[in-house]
């Protein structure tokens, strides 16, 4: 084989390379962050696998694990479930310290980005020309995104909506780019469609209204170019039906497998409904304040797309519109709310509006002159330098969260005392179960109402730790 011809694959692969080493570099920190509250949650279900409706430990009391059903879509946690059944085929959990133990979860984690990400980036480099300004932006703009701290902490999280939602949503960006990028048969397109937003549909309910709330907005687009500029729509409107039909097969299947928790997620929406009435201008410019650096690179990817948009409307590629509103129906269901105070929440979101860019750049290059290629990429160096200034505040975030803990405090002599095999504990700890995980003293998750903790304590006789 010639010289020559080998080359273009060793570039294509060093690229590869570079992004993996570059993505888990940047991450390293961030693994060996200590668990804390919640993150005990999914750190069991992928660990020790319990068995629906009741996937959340929320106590262990005289040495037995107490359960509880979680209210969101049984979909989610299964996946979880499933993932973790496989990596305990290959490592023995049982036998890692507790710091070995928290890089292991949070590493496998961020697999699910990762895998993600890898898909597309192979698909990318698949695409003609390497050295084309639509590749090399799409490249250089994925690769900027992953190494933000918004995704460090997402992909990083012991969370659901960093691993599981983000790797649903990254899916139907990967079924858009084969559909329109690829020479795949057709059945298989719109089959890899499907399956995407089956995916999303086995999730929280909250991706689901907003996938639903997207569809009802390209529809409209649909008819508009149909009724005011005469095209031919057929595609577009098969497309649409395809990721229709998928979520609604996924709804309907995590409902038959587990009613309980999948309407128990309406229950979780009507009270972050309930819970999140702003009373004022000033109430919502605070909240604008509080989390505007978790959604920055969502306003980034949104001042790019819309650079690149065009203003002839009949032009406007239907993957790249969906994806795109979308992003913006997942970023300001939660935005809006007192609930979503974590950056995990925006996760599906950024991949959504990641993927919209990227397809834009792929799949409508000639929208895209010199002039806003220039700009895309100064807007990226922009990006890069601020994120790097940022990546200094990411140990604060980790420690602020540390702070944020409402758990009390458990100390050695506690542990101790907590541990004793022949002697009852006089109390119960109140703590996150992340604390808790890989101890063997009994508590109750401060995750729980006040009211739910004394209930519970007082339904096994015991007594509160003050």
């Amino acid at each position: 084989m010639k010289p020559y011809a080998i080359k273009p694959r060793l570039i294509k692969l060093l690229i590869l390379l570079l992004w993996i080493v570059l993505f888990f570099f940047w991450r390293v920190g961030a693994y060996t962050a200590p668990m804390i509250g919640e993150d005990g949650h999914p750190a069991d279900i992928f660990l020790h696998q319990p068995k629906g409706p009741d996937y959340l430990q929320i106590a262990r009391i005289d040495g037995v694990p107490i359960y509880f059903h979680p209210e969101h879509p049984a979909g989610e946690y299964e996946i979880l479930r499933a993932t973790g059944n496989l990596f305990s085929l290959f490592i023995n959990h049982e036998l890692l310290t507790e710091f070995e133990l928290t890089v292991f979860l949070r590493w496998s984690y961020s697999l699910f980005q990762v895998f993600i990400f890898l898909l597309l980036i192979s698909l990318i480099l698949l695409q003609g020309d390497l050295l084309s300004p639509r590749n090399v932006i799409s490249l250089i703009g994925i690769l900027v995104f992953t190494i933000t701290p918004f995704s460090v902490i997402t992909s990083t999280n012991l969370q659901v909506d960093g691993s599981v939602g983000a790797f649903a949503v990254g899916t139907v960006g990967l079924s858009l780019f084969a559909f329109f990028k690829t020479k795949l048969p057709p059945v298989f397109k719109y089959g890899l469609v499907l399956i995407s937003t089956f995916i999303v549909g086995l999730g929280k309910n909250e991706w689901n209204v907003a996938l639903l709330a997207t569809l009802v907005v390209c529809f409209s687009y649909t008819f508009l170019l149909k009724l005011y500029y005469h095209r031919q729509v057929r595609i577009e409107f098969a497309l649409l039906c395809t990721l229709m039909v998928g979520a609604v097969l996924g709804n309907i299947f995590v409902y038959l497998l587990d009613p309980l928790n999948y309407l128990g997620g309406f229950d979780v929406i009507s009270r972050i409904h309930s819970a999140s009435k702003i009373t004022g201008v000033f109430d919502f410019l605070i909240l604008v304040l509080k989390r505007s650096w978790m959604i920055l690179p969502h306003l980034i990817l949104c001042v790019i797309f819309l650079i690149n948009l065009g203003r002839n409307i009949s032009q406007w590629h239907i993957a790249v519109i969906f994806l795109f509103v979308y992003g913006l129906f997942l970023t300001g269901g939660f935005f809006l709310t007192q609930w979503a105070r974590f950056p995990r929440y925006y996760a599906p979101a950024f991949m959504a509006l990641l993927f919209s860019i990227v397809l834009q750049f792929q799949i409508q290059p000639n929208i895209i002159n010199r002039k806003l290629v220039g700009l895309s990429f100064a807007a990226l160096l922009l990006i890069s330098f601020v994120y790097i200034i940022q990546t200094f505040n990411l140990s604060l975030y980790l420690m602020d969260l540390k702070e944020r803990n409402l758990g009390v405090a458990v100390t050695i002599e506690e542990k101790e005392a907590m541990s004793l095999p022949a002697i009852k504990p006089p109390c119960i700890v109140v703590t996150g179960i992340a604390e808790a995980l890989h101890e063997d003293f009994d508590y109750i998750a401060n995750s729980l109402g006040r009211h739910d903790i004394e209930t519970l304590a007082d339904k096994y006789g015991r007594e509160l730790c003050e």
